[in-house]
C-alpha cells in the first residue's frame, strides 16, 4: 500500500481556482483535517478501502466543502474587496451593495458589513451535512464509490 499524503494548497487551487484568494495557510490546514477524515491520520484503515484513485481528490472535495461551510471563497473575496474599497469604507459611504458569483456583500453607512452570504438560513440542515454544497456531494459520491451500501436479507 502506498504512503498517502495530503494534497497541498496549491494542488487544491489548481483544481478549484475559486479559492483563489484564499490563503495557502487556511487552505493547508483545512487539507490536513480532511485528510484525517479521509486517511485516518496513520494512513492504514480507511486509506485500504478507498478506491486508490480517489484518496487524493477525496481530500480535495472534502476541503472545499469544509472551505464552504467556512464563508470561503466569498469571505477572503470580501476582505479583497474591502481592501479595494477601504477609503470608500472607512469615510463611510461604503459599499451599498457588491456580488461576486453567488456571493453579496453590503455595508451600513459607518462600512461595516450588513449581510455576506448566498443562502437562505431559514430550517438549514446542521452545517456538518455534505448536502450544504456542491462540493460536498461530490465527496459523498467518491465515499460512496469505496464504501457502498450494504443491504443485509
Amino acid at each position: 500500500m502506498p504512503d498517502h499524503t495530503v494534497p497541498n494548497a496549491d494542488t487544491f487551487k489548481t483544481r478549484f481556482p475559486e479559492f483563489g484568494l484564499v490563503a495557502d495557510a487556511t487552505v493547508n490546514a483545512v487539507l490536513v483535517e480532511a485528510g484525517r477524515t479521509v486517511i485516518q491520520g496513520d494512513g492504514s484503515s480507511a486509506a485500504q478501502t478507498w478506491i486508490e484513485n480517489d484518496i487524493g481528490d477525496a481530500c480535495l472535495w472534502l476541503a472545499a466543502h469544509l472551505l464552504t461551510l467556512q464563508g470561503e471563497p466569498g469571505r477572503s473575496q470580501a476582505a479583497a474587496i474591502m481592501e479595494t474599497d477601504n477609503a470608500a469604507s472607512l469615510s463611510g459611504g461604503g459599499i451599498k451593495s457588491h456580488k461576486v458569483g453567488d456571493t453579496q456583500i453590503e455595508f451600513f453607512q459607518d462600512g461595516s458589513i450588513l449581510g455576506s452570504g448566498g443562502g437562505s438560513t431559514d430550517s438549514a440542515p446542521a452545517p456538518t451535512s455534505v448536502d450544504l454544497s456542491a462540493y460536498g456531494k461530490r465527496y459523498q459520491e467518491l465515499l460512496r464509490r469505496s464504501f457502498p451500501p450494504v443491504m443485509c436479507v
